[in-house]
Formats: C-alpha cells, structure tokens, sequence
C-alpha cells in the first residue's frame, strides 16, 4: 500500500488481514496494520484508516 499526503514524502507499507495463519511468521507483521473485514453480505470489504499528518 502507497499513500501520500500533499507535498510529503510516499508512505509504503503493508496490510494484514485478521485471522491469517502466515500473519505469525511474517517478520514485518504489526497488529496495527490489521485491516478491518465486513463480511456481513455476500461480498467482504476490508477497511484500514490511514491517519496523515499534515503540519
């Protein structure tokens, strides 16, 4: 994941997904990178916040 806020420098890390085995024998893992899962219709939609500061 890359994100960027206006005239900063790029932000690239990565998102996990709660629940998953290989999570335990990532080196990188950090529970604050868990994304949150609905999957309360047919379909399943991950959501994370990305707070940027600005000044």
């Amino acid at each position: 994941m890359k994100v960027q806020a206006p005239n900063r420098q790029v932000l690239t890390t990565q998102l996990y997904f709660p629940g998953e085995q290989r999570n335990s024998r990532d080196f990188l893992f950090d529970r604050r990178l868990l994304m949150t899962i609905d999957d309360r219709s047919d379909r399943k939609a991950a959501q994370f916040d990305f707070v940027l500061k600005l000044g």
